[in-house]
């Protein structure tokens, strides 16, 4: 690991290398770019996928017209878009936003990750309140670590994948799945790694996450989406490693030493709320919801059962 990234506040279960032969042990290397300060987190068997995932989705945001955030944009957000080309996304971001820090602003700082958490906006306004604060994602182009990168506030920037978190056993004051827990290979194994390294009295929060009754309109909204891709912005749709939502029986299955969800329902921006509701019944599907969801760790001192750690080495080995 490199002395250049700081880790203060975190304790990980393994060191993070660098990425695609880069011999400084200081950044990590995407197609071609190296950006200082990310450590990589990702198995030797995964770095394929992991890869083919990451270049399909920054192809649809480039076909959306994003642009790469700059630093002064990613501190604007999620109250303005400095861009004013996704006012009611982030109109809508912003109201989780305000919902979630309702309930855990008044924590006392510790330690928080923002799993999914892209460009770092949320970990990045954590830090600013004194949270030793990470980003855990696997893009980093455009709107990915590679932008959070660019911030002068020390953020921990790892790339790893949701369910193979780099972090130890109940280790971590606050968990955050940032409009990111619909891009599990498997809801429930990712919530049960997220409640692995949670600390004893510390939160796991959920938000941004379409949340449907029936998978059937899960899937549905998800080929909705692909038929968006290919029509209008003529790229493919990212092949997902799961079914791209999360449905109300994942969060109903019970998470070790945690409490049941405490929900709170969605009050996001008016414009994108019907939108939703009128793109649905044009559909004639489900609306999915968007709810905030939290959960406490128990005091409980029980240790959770864990796989046992495969280093790297030992995992690129045959």
């Amino acid at each position: 690991m490199s002395s250049s990234i700081d880790t203060t506040g975190f304790m990980l279960r393994r060191a993070g290398a660098t990425f695609k032969g880069s011999d400084t042990a200081q950044g990590i290397t995407v197609d071609g770019m190296t950006v200082e300060g990310i450590l990589d987190f990702v198995s030797p068997q995964r770095r394929a996928a992991v890869d083919r995932f990451a270049s399909e989705y920054a192809a649809v945001r480039i076909a959306e017209q994003r642009k790469p955030l700059s630093a002064e944009a990613i501190e604007a957000l999620p109250y303005r878009d400095l861009s004013g080309e996704l006012d009611d996304m982030w109109q809508a971001r912003a109201a989780s936003f305000d919902r979630l820090m309702e309930r855990v602003g008044q924590l006392t700082p510790g330690s928080m990750i923002d799993v999914g958490g892209g460009c770092g906006w949320m970990a990045r306004r954590f830090a600013e309140l004194g949270w030793a604060a990470s980003v855990v994602d696997i893009t980093v182009d455009g709107d990915g670590l590679g932008a959070a990168a660019q911030l002068d506030e020390q953020l921990l920037l790892a790339r790893a994948e949701m369910d193979d978190l780099p972090f130890e056993d109940a280790s971590v004051d606050l968990v955050v799945f940032n409009a990111s827990l619909h891009y599990a290979p498997d809801v429930v194994t990712v919530l049960h790694e997220a409640a692995r390294v949670v600390a004893p009295g510390g939160t796991m929060a959920v938000l941004d996450s379409p949340v449907f009754s029936a998978s059937e309109a899960g899937d549905q909204m998800v080929a909705e989406f692909e038929h968006h891709a290919a029509t209008q912005l003529a790229t493919p749709a990212p092949t997902l490693f799961g079914p791209g939502y999360v449905t109300e029986a994942d969060l109903r299955a019970s998470l070790p030493s945690m409490t049941a969800w405490d929900r709170v329902d969605d009050r996001s921006g008016f414009v994108g709320a019907m939108r939703s509701r009128l793109g649905a019944r044009r559909a004639g599907r489900e609306t999915a919801k968007r709810p905030l969801l939290l959960s406490t760790r128990t005091l409980s001192t029980r240790p959770l059962t864990t796989r046992p750690l495969t280093t790297q080495n030992e995992a690129a080995s045959p």
